[in-house]
């Protein structure tokens, strides 16, 4: 497992080491001369979007034909991209943060607002992760983009559907009950970031499970 990791760490910051850096700078300087504080947030995502190259790379260059002649389980290939996505997800919210309290940003906002930017874009991160990779080994790197795009347009379209459907006054009952639980609103919205943000971790964990069997059943 760590000579995998090691391998695609290599790759990716051999193709992207200056990349990053100058994506890195630029939106540090974004967010605080044109207070954009939300291109912070954005590191989050991309350093995500990094990792899911890695796996591109292995099929441009047939790199799992040689990987299955390794003495390795297909859940280690697979789960060495799953490790390194995770990680590069928690360093993406070390780096917001880190950028939010060293930068004249964090004067600007208040600390729950800072924590529920990061919990979103990491829910979102996480969220896109597993949707893509799984679709990634099934249908190829090129027809996953087109099949993520689909996949989220339906869940875009059902969530829509669901709100239409709604009776009378549900929302008003939710609001209510928010209302009763004397929460403030900002530690309303926290606990369902965290609530959500713990979905996406269970999804990431079934996307796993998914990936290593659609690869292990994959012909190369």
């Amino acid at each position: 497992m760590k000579g995998l990791l090691y391998k695609d760490l290599c790759t990716l910051t051999s193709r992207y080491k200056k990349n990053f850096l100058v994506v890195f700078v630029l939106y540090i300087v974004w967010a605080v001369l044109f207070d954009m504080p939300f291109m912070l947030y954005a590191l989050v995502f991309v350093l995500g979007m990094y990792v899911q190259s890695a796996i591109s790379f292995d099929e441009y260059s047939h790199w799992d034909m040689y990987g299955h002649t390794l003495p390795v389980r297909p859940a280690a290939l697979v789960g060495s991209k799953y490790i390194l996505g995770g990680s590069a997800i928690l360093a993406g919210c070390l780096l917001a943060a880190a950028a939010f309290v060293l930068s004249p940003v964090a004067s600007k906002g208040d600390s729950a607002e800072i924590l529920l930017g990061i919990l979103s874009a990491a829910t979102t991160s996480t969220f896109y992760f597993s949707l893509s990779v799984p679709l990634s080994y099934k249908f190829g790197c090129d027809r996953a983009r087109t099949a993520v795009l689909l996949v989220l347009a339906g869940i875009f379209c059902l969530v829509m559907l669901v709100f239409t459907r709604l009776p009378d006054g549900a929302l008003d009952g939710l609001n209510a009950a928010a209302d009763a639980s004397g929460l403030s609103d900002e530690v309303l919205s926290l606990l369902a970031s965290a609530a959500l943000a713990g979905v996406s971790l269970v999804l990431f964990l079934a996307s796993w499970g998914v990936s290593t069997a659609i690869y292990r059943k994959k012909e190369y």
